[in-house]
């Protein structure tokens, strides 16, 4: 607790970075972007070495730094579905072991990848089964196969039957990796203009953007206005107070400004920690 406030974490990770993890040709690149972007923002003393980074975290390795070395009361882990990575990057496997462990202080989001199609329906009725999720994570790209493909929020053969089971299923929340390109893919799947049509169409589900504030700022800042069922995950966004803290106030600044405060209700902070150290 922050002066008797709690602090909820919307956002944190256990990688599984080491070389035998590693699908396809896609891992370690996409290993090179998400390191050197954190050495880029990390405050001065904070920023991991290459031999620190590119392993397997343990989930209680990430558990200490948020729990221990920070003020942070309830987090959430995200299992995600990056398919370079034979666990998805952060596996299912340590979402299970951080609510068997820590009950009262971590809850999970389920990840699948949409383009594997019926599959990923099955897989979502798996993870939901084991997991109990509040949310579900996504990714604008695939890495299926020998190729990046990418999908977007408001197809609706691609995007709309996952959004309908996971309803079905009880999932409150879709988050989606948003702003940030992992890596030499099309900028389009990562603008954020495609969640409108799924707000639209699914009023009862929470739309998360998760980095928003990094870029399409106006878009963004826009949809929090328009659309009461949008919210805004502050991943790495956070990240910019300690070492450019005049670009966080001028994103903090124009994601309020069409929408006012009813905007801040739905502004989540996230630090994505082991990543970033809370």
């Amino acid at each position: 607790m922050i002066d008797g406030i709690p602090v909820i974490d919307a956002v944190i990770h256990a990688y599984n970075m080491e070389a035998s993890n590693f699908a396809n040709r896609f891992a370690a690149p996409l290993c090179d972007l998400v390191y050197h972007s954190v050495v880029g923002t990390a405050v001065p003393g904070y920023a991991p070495t290459a031999q620190q980074f590119y392993r397997d975290w343990s989930i209680e390795e990430t558990v200490d730094q948020v729990f221990v070395e920070s003020d942070t009361d309830l987090a959430v882990y995200h299992v995600l579905p990056i398919a370079s990575f034979k666990d998805g990057l952060c596996s299912l496997d340590k979402a299970i072991e951080a609510q068997a462990r820590w009950p009262d202080r971590i809850v999970t989001y389920c990840g699948v990848d949409p383009l594997a199609g019926p599959a990923a329906l099955d897989e979502l009725e798996r993870q939901v089964e084991i997991l109990r999720p509040v949310g579900l994570k996504l990714y604008p790209n695939s890495w299926l196969g020998q190729e990046i493909r990418g999908w977007k929020m408001d197809d609706p053969e691609i995007a709309f039957p996952v959004f309908e089971r996971a309803e079905k299923l009880g999932i409150k929340v879709v988050a989606v990796h948003k702003a940030l390109p992992l890596g030499p893919v099309p900028m389009e799947h990562y603008k954020v203009d495609d969640i409108d049509r799924a707000c639209m169409a699914f009023p009862n589900l929470n739309f998360e953007i998760v980095h928003g504030g990094m870029a399409f700022l106006e878009e963004t800042a826009w949809q929090l206005a328009r659309f009461p069922n949008v919210y805004v995950n502050l991943e790495i966004t956070s990240a910019l107070v300690g070492t450019r803290p005049l670009a966080f106030a001028q994103a903090m600044a124009m994601l309020v400004s069409p929408g006012g405060s009813v905007a801040l209700e739905r502004m989540l902070w996230g630090t994505g920690a082991m990543a970033f150290h809370p």
